[in-house]
Parts: C-alpha cells; sequence; structure tokens
C-alpha cells in the first residue's frame, strides 16, 4: 500500500498550479541535447524567452533538469525522468482527445426485429426520417415470421420489435411486454397484369378458389387471416404451390404468372404496383395493428430514443407509405 504524505500532495497542487502543457513540450523539445537556439525556433520563442521558461520549470521542480554548454543542453538524471512524464502526459492527454472524438462518434445499437414487409415498406423511411432528425443511434435488422420474432424479444436477442401482433399481445412468462400503436396495416390481393378479374370492380374470395396461390407460412398471422376470410366465405382455403414469408417474392411470383397472392398495401407501392394487378376483393381483409414492441422492463436507451422519435415523425412515415 502506497502511502502519500500532507507534503506530497501539496507539491502536486504547486506542479500543477505553475505548470503549462507549453512546458512540457519545452521540456521535449529540448530531450535530444539539442541547443537552445534550435529548440527555440522549434517552439517559435526567442532564445532569451525560451531561457526564461526553461529556468522557472526548474524552480518548479526545484532541480537542476539541464546541463549547459556552448554545444547545448544535456539532461541531468532528474531531467532525463521530467522528459519522461512530460512525454507520457502528453501522450495521455493525445489519447484523451482521441477517445472523446471515438466516443462521439460511437451511435447506440438498437437491435429490432421486423416482418419482411416492415423491413421493405416502412424502415427505409423510418430511417430516412431518422438521418433526418439526425437520431444518434445505429440500427440492426432481424426480419422473420411474427412468431419466431416474438421468440426473439423474448429471450432478448432483439431489443424490440416493429411487427403485426393480430390485436392481442402474446402472453409470456419470462418477460412482460409492452406496445405503442404506430398504424394500421392494409392487404392487397393481387393477381397477373392479365388475369380474367384484373378490372372486375367487385371480386369474391370464391371466384379465387381455383387460381394458383403464393401464401405465408401456416404459421404467419396474414396466412391464419386468409383462412379465416375463406371460411366465412363458406369455402375451404385453397392449398398454395408456393409458400414464402417475403411479400416482395409473392409480387415476383405473380408478376411472373405463378398465380396470386394476398401481401401488406405497402409492398405494392411505387415500381412494385406496376408488376400486378391489384384485385377489388370484398369483403376486404381486416386491417392489421403494427406496434412498436418491447420488454416492459431491462429497457434499452436505444428504445426509448427510438419510441420518442417515432412519437414526433411516425405520421410523416406513414404518410409516404400511402
Amino acid at each position: 500500500m502506497s502511502y502519500h504524505s500532507p507534503d506530497d500532495s501539496a507539491t502536486a497542487y504547486r506542479l500543477i498550479s505553475k505548470l503549462r502543457m507549453r512546458d512540457l513540450q519545452l521540456l521535449l523539445a529540448l530531450e535530444s541535447g539539442a541547443s537552445l537556439r534550435s529548440a527555440a525556433l522549434e517552439m517559435n520563442l526567442t532564445q532569451p524567452a525560451l531561457s526564461k521558461s526553461l529556468r522557472e520549470i526548474e524552480e518548479i521542480f526545484k532541480a537542476q533538469l539541464f546541463t549547459r554548454s556552448q554545444r547545448g543542453v544535456t539532461p541531468t538524471s532528474q531531467g532525463v525522468l521530467a522528459i519522461r512524464r512530460a512525454r507520457e502526459m502528453l501522450d495521455l492527454l493525445a489519447l484523451t482527445q482521441v477517445e472523446i472524438k471515438a466516443n462521439a462518434s460511437v451511435r447506440p445499437i438498437v437491435r429490432l426485429g421486423m416482418p419482411p414487409f416492415v423491413a421493405y415498406g416502412y424502415m427505409p423511411l423510418l430511417m430516412s426520417n431518422l438521418i433526418q432528425e439526425e437520431a444518434p443511434v445505429r440500427v440492426e435488422i432481424m426480419e422473420g415470421p411474427v412468431h419466431e420474432l416474438f421468440s426473439a424479444l423474448v429471450d432478448g436477442r432483439v431489443d424490440g420489435l416493429i411487427t403485426t401482433y393480430a390485436g392481442i399481445m402474446p402472453e409470456s412468462p419470462a418477460c412482460e411486454l409492452s406496445y405503442d400503436l404506430l398504424f394500421e396495416c392494409r392487404f392487397s390481393f393481387i393477381a397477373p397484369l392479365d388475369h380474367p378479374l384484373a378490372n372486375k370492380k367487385r371480386v369474391g374470395l370464391k371466384q379465387l378458389l381455383h387460381d394458383r396461390w403464393t401464401m405465408p407460412s401456416e404459421t404467419s398471422l396474414l396466412r391464419s387471416a386468409l383462412t379465416a376470410a375463406f371460411q366465412r366465405a363458406g369455402a375451404s382455403p385453397p392449398t398454395p404451390i408456393v409458400e414464402s414469408n417475403n411479400p416482395v417474392t409473392h409480387v415476383r411470383m405473380v408478376a411472373a404468372g405463378v398465380g396470386i397472392s394476398c401481401v401488406p398495401s405497402s409492398t405494392i407501392n411505387d415500381v412494385m404496383r406496376s408488376l400486378v394487378a391489384e384485385l377489388h376483393v370484398e369483403p376486404a381483409l381486416p386491417n392489421s395493428p403494427v406496434a412498436l414492441v418491447y420488454r416492459a422492463s431491462d429497457l434499452n436507451p436505444a428504445i426509448s430514443m427510438i419510441r420518442g422519435f417515432l412519437a414526433s415523425i411516425n405520421h410523416l412515415v406513414v404518410n409516404g407509405m400511402q
């Protein structure tokens, strides 16, 4: 155990109060036995001013740090020690500046899980608005089926979800989940551009029973909604020839003439809309709420930040999806 006397503290205070950073730089300038003249040029000082500063430094340390000769100055043993510590302090100061800059550029990471239609239709607009608002956050996206996403949230593999949830939060004994409603997801039935029902003002579900279908997996919320819709219409749901949980894949399949499908309406905005025809199916599938879902406890500060930004810009994002 080291012991510091009150005299040590007083000496340290005296050094701190009198010694300047420029004094440390001067010690390094004289390290290699340079002449006072060359050191003065390096420090942008006159030679008399440098000599005066050196005397003041030696008075502060109460030791002779250099021997003078016609050839220049040479550090004494005390001077060698003072130079070593001066270099350490200046290096530490430079490192501190680097670390401060690095810390300022590091953005907290928020891990968000979402179904592909949210990643495709909502997240680009959300990120665009976050960038405009200069939100200091980085986002890692995990895409997958909704039931897998909830498992990832409960297990702590993601910090939050932006997802449909069919209006019912899944019960979890592991943690309590909370949600902030963001928007209502509308669904569109799509067909190839030359489909015979493409220009009809009204299409019943039973009229689509004999078409080839591309559908999401049986565990998806949209598949459950489609099954329920066919059953309400008094028909057994068709068996798809392609199953995929990526709505962009559905659009591409339909555009290639593989069959028909049902996708979140945001999927066929802009470019995708020109590839397929939207069928006017009645009754339409009910809208599905999309929410930011997160653990009520152990909240990542980045999630709190995302919640705050969503509260202020979500209407802009949703309008951009229309």
